[in-house]
């Protein structure tokens, strides 16, 4: 299991281009919002889908922070803690516990368009959690 801290800003590439020259961090991969999920979460038909970013992630020299504009309306608040998962039994046993517990489900454990089995949850303590599986993985 890989964790990897998830921030959600005002405005994700602003922060990208801070975080590139305090910490030299290299931007490897950035999807913006689309109009699909616009309409689905009520943006404005003004919003400039061109310079949103749905999800972004930055290398630290070899470590990840995952970045996105805060206009995702599942979001837990500012920082939340991403586990990608190796395995996919894994994922399903501490999902599994997750709903045993009553925690607060904010997106069911669902296959996602971009390939992998994801939920996402808050603890007691109002920490986010998202809990990833590429289902191209093996096992």
């Amino acid at each position: 299991m890989k964790i990897t801290p998830y921030i959600s800003v005002p405005n994700a590439k602003k922060t990208i281009e801070v975080y590139k020259n305090l910490f030299g961090a290299i931007l490897s991969s950035h999807m913006p919002f689309n109009k699909h999920i616009g309409e689905e979460w009520g943006f404005p038909d003004d919003f400039d889908y061109d310079n949103s970013t749905m999800h972004a992630v930055l290398d630290f020299q070899g470590s990840e922070i995952y970045i996105s504009d805060s206009m995702n309306p599942t979001s837990s608040g500012p920082v939340e803690i991403v586990l990608d998962f190796k395995s996919r039994e894994a994922l399903e046993n501490i999902w599994a516990k997750v709903k045993q517990m009553k925690l607060e489900v904010v997106m069911e454990l669902e296959t996602q368009f971009w390939g992998a089995l994801y939920g996402r949850f808050v603890d007691n303590d109002g920490v986010g959690w998202q809990l990833n599986h590429n289902l191209n993985d093996a096992s």
